[in-house]
């Protein structure tokens, strides 16, 4: 696994083993999510949240492409800490050992895009949309076609593509600014 473009174009991220149930999102799946995220997404000096990050591999690409924050979080950090301190970037990345549903309850953060990977047998789907709904900011959820989208979130769905086995859908839960 690699990263695609910018700062760390190239390099190589360690990966799970094959024991490991962590599924990376394949280089090429990865490729086409930011080819989509570089028409609507301007990364540099954004806050990124990748959750169920695994290797990392989302947040790391959107540091190379210039993100100021990324954070990190999964209930096991092992590899997005070897692969932050292979890349050295601890300043701009904070790692978080955790449930992500947790995480999301503090509604306040300044975040600008977050990107979840649950496992594909992941139950509580709609539980993540509906705490991620109440964040300022975009957000990505992978899946695959065994979830559908619930109703309550399709207004904000903008975009949905399907590579290989994943299902990549866009959401904009950004509150509209407010008239001065």
């Amino acid at each position: 696994m690699r990263i695609i473009a910018g700062e760390y174009k190239h390099r190589v991220l360690k990966t799970p083993g094959k024991n490991d149930k962590v599924r990376p999102t394949t280089d090429r799946a990865r490729e086409t999510l930011f080819n989509i995220l570089n028409n609507f997404f301007e990364f540099e000096g954004a806050a990124v949240v990748d959750l169920f990050c695994g290797t990392g591999s989302f947040g790391i690409e959107c540091l190379s492409r210039g993100a100021e924050l990324a954070i990190f979080v999964d209930k096991d950090v092992r590899l997005i800490e070897a692969n932050a301190a292979s890349l050295k970037t601890e300043e701009s990345s904070e790692i978080i050992q955790g449930d992500a549903l947790i995480f999301l309850r503090d509604e306040s953060m300044n975040i600008d895009l977050i990107f979840a990977d649950p496992p594909y047998d992941y139950i509580f789907y709609n539980k993540l949309l509906e705490k991620a709904s109440k964040i300022n900011s975009y957000f990505i959820l992978e899946h695959s076609d065994n979830y559908k989208i619930s109703d309550e979130f399709l207004p904000y769905m903008f975009r949905q593509k399907e590579v290989g086995m994943a299902i990549f859908s866009f959401f904009d839960f950004r509150k509209p600014t407010e008239a001065l």
